[in-house]
């Protein structure tokens, strides 16, 4: 009788584990390395960093915008190199949004405050009133596989944003 009992709460479990697997969201699915879409970034507010203190050392810049919870990386010289905005949740999510295609031709990275300007965006789906912590950076494809974290250098300073703001 013992046996039977732990048998049924192991098949339980199961169910349950299987159930929460088969109803995760989709935005959930697509978290971890994501490619890029090609989409001019759109109009409102983006929050910025950049991997350089000036535009002549700047080959990256990695924006959120909260309102329609957009990753934009935005590559700002033709150098071989991609560029990527590595983000994570104040709940738990995380993953790196990558630009595979090369510098964004309508990218000007005199000033990281002007008006975003990419033409590569990751669409995510966050949870209202949570905070978003990311930072650039970029990686050689050319020397390295760049779907290995270790093997991205150039980092911005992390920051942090809500997704009200």
């Amino acid at each position: 009788m013992s046996k039977r009992r732990y048998t049924l709460s192991f098949a339980s479990l199961l169910s349950l584990a299987t159930a929460a697997i088969a109803t995760a969201s989709p935005a959930m699915a697509a978290d971890g390395f994501e490619t890029a879409t090609a989409s001019a970034w759109s109009t409102g507010s983006h929050f910025c960093v950049s991997n350089g203190t000036t535009p002549s050392n700047q080959t990256a810049v990695g924006c959120f915008r909260p309102s329609g919870d957009q990753i934009e990386p935005g590559d700002t010289k033709v150098d071989g190199r991609r560029v990527g905005v590595r983000w994570k949740t104040s709940d738990g999510r995380s993953g790196m949004c990558v630009n595979t295609a090369g510098k964004d031709a309508v990218f000007d990275p005199v000033v990281v405050t002007s008006p975003a300007q990419g033409g590569h965006q990751c669409n995510k789906d966050f949870t209202e009133g949570i905070s978003i912590t990311y930072r650039v950076g970029t990686c050689d494809a050319s020397v390295h596989s760049c779907n290995v974290l270790a093997n991205w250098s150039e980092w911005s300073g992390w920051i942090t944003r809500g997704t009200n703001e």
